[in-house]
């Protein structure tokens, strides 16, 4: 029978695809849904979240091929059938939603992530329409066709498009050479999750590395993206606002307990260190939004789906084990080379990894793809030699991904947002924040080491954040004075705002 689909718009006149599709099957079983009995025109429901909504009928046949988005978006679709262990039977509820998309659901708005390494459906709660206030996680497993009744597919999903760059032309094949910076390129795509994880081992060879995991959140519930990175080697990066610190690198610790980030004002990473350096623990201890473990991830068994309503998996409560993202895993040993290699999802490509930030980001917002490429080199004793510097994985939705295709996109708000306060999420009022909540935010806002280190030594929460004078930190290395006032002003705006807003809705009468 025919199911009612309402699909959510952010456009006053439903225009461009939509937010997200919810599916229910109407009380009549008998008939299904009914094109007559539907409101198909454009309007606002009263549990839309002041989304748009329109409702079509979409018959069975159709149902699970239902996609009103284009081929550039992969497309998360959940349906859950009326017998709790078969998914053949008929559906009684579901939705569909573009990864990485902010939609509302249930009173709530929610975004669907990926995790490149382990394939897991992780569905992030936010408190609100922008997806900042992150409340609560929960995971499913994509790999199993049925669960408890509920089916979980992925629409436009084509794997993940590799991108290798050299620096000579002794590489296989190379698909595109960069005069800017004399790097050649090659592109291979994999749909086999295995690839992502015994790959290194190839681009590596004999090399110790160690897998870098970034998340969205200071809580290191929400993965953004992963990276390799080869022990011992130089790496640039830029962590200050005035750009005063260009290069990076790492060490490993006696006891291998820690790998040790060293930051440095030039280039190569010669001279004296320019500020505090950074100990991320090995065993995927969370630390400023950020897990490593020794060599790569582990692909794990699959968690089992339990069996809830499908209105669950969109807006649950409980949040997930973070604990549980990163296995550890035994490092290599071997000959030291340089390489990296990062996987993101192709909605949110220009996330720029900390560890490789550096100027200019034009082509990034120009095209909307991750795939700026920079040379490293590998200190040998008698000089250096330029090798294998660059490798990244992206999971696309274009048909055409792969070695010739681009992705147009624009700055959406969502990015002009992350381009304000970095790309992270943490509790919805600024002046709540604990202290660490802070040393996060001006870790992702370039702040310098001079700068976190103030804060931690003063331990400045939120509140003693937004109250901060210029006077107070006179002293204080920040760099560029002018856009760290500014986003800090941003921050108190903000701050302002939210308590505006619950102060209006604590003196409005009960509906």
């Amino acid at each position: 029978m025919s199911l009612a689909a309402t699909l959510l718009y952010a456009d006053a006149q439903c225009r461009g695809p939509p937010a997200r599709a919810d599916f229910i099957l109407p009380n009549n079983a008998n008939t299904g849904c009914v094109s007559s009995a539907v409101a198909s025109k454009c309007s606002v429901s009263a549990t839309s979240n002041g989304f748009q909504t329109s409702t079509i009928c979409v018959e069975p046949a159709t149902q699970f091929k239902f996609n009103p988005w284009s081929n550039s978006s992969v497309v998360v679709r959940v349906f859950k059938s009326e017998n709790g262990a078969d998914c053949s039977s008929t559906v009684q509820v579901g939705f569909a939603q573009p990864v990485d998309a902010c939609a509302p659901s249930n009173g709530v708005f929610t975004r669907l992530t990926i995790d490149p390494i382990s394939r897991e459906l992780y569905s992030a709660t936010y408190s609100d329409s922008a997806c900042t206030a992150l409340t609560s996680v929960k995971t499913y497993d994509t790999s199993v066709a049925c669960n408890a009744g509920i089916s979980i597919s992925l629409a436009n999903y084509n794997g993940f498009s590799e991108v290798t760059s050299y620096t000579g032309s002794d590489c296989s094949t190379p698909r595109s050479y960069r005069s800017s910076d004399g790097e050649y390129e090659t592109r291979v795509c994999s749909t086999n999750q295995t690839d992502i994880v015994t790959r290194p081992s190839a681009v590596f060879k004999n090399a110790s590395y160690f897998t870098l995991q970034e998340f969205t959140d200071a809580k290191c519930s929400l993965p953004k993206s992963s990276a390799m990175l080869v022990l011992g080697t130089c790496f640039p990066t830029t962590t200050s606002l005035d750009r005063s610190i260009q290069s990076a690198s790492s060490s490993l610790s006696a006891d291998g307990s820690a790998v040790r980030v060293s930051y440095f004002a030039t280039p190569d990473c010669q001279g004296t260190e320019s500020g505090p350096s950074t100990s991320f623990p090995t065993d995927g201890t969370c630390t400023f939004g950020t897990k490593v473990v020794l060599g790569s991830p582990s692909l794990r068994p699959a968690p089992s789906v339990t069996a809830v309503p499908v209105a669950g998996i969109a807006g649950g409560s409980t949040p997930v084990d973070s604990e549980k993202l990163i296995s550890s895993a035994a490092s290599m040993a071997g000959e030291e080379t340089s390489s990296v290699v990062s996987i993101a999802d192709s909605q949110s490509s220009s996330r720029v990894p900390w560890w490789e930030k550096k100027q200019p980001t034009r082509s990034l917002l120009a095209t909307g793809e991750d795939e700026e490429v920079s040379s490293v080199a590998e200190s040998t004793g008698s000089g250096s030699k330029r090798l294998v510097v660059v490798s990244r994985m992206t999971m696309g939705g274009s048909k055409k991904r792969g070695a010739d295709s681009e992705v147009q996109r624009k700055i959406t708000d969502k990015e002009q947002l992350r381009a304000m306060f970095g790309d992270l999420s943490l509790p919805a009022l600024p002046s709540q924040w604990t202290s660490q909540d802070v040393v996060v935010w001006c870790f992702k806002n370039d702040g310098t080491p001079g700068l976190l280190k103030y804060i931690k030594g003063q331990n400045i929460d939120g509140r003693a954040l937004l109250e901060l004078t210029e006077d107070q930190l006179a002293k204080v290395k920040i760099g560029n004075r002018a856009k760290f006032w500014e986003k800090l002003n941003e921050l108190k705006r903000v701050n302002s705002s939210i308590l505006a807003a619950e102060s209006v809705s604590d003196v409005q009468p009960d509906a």
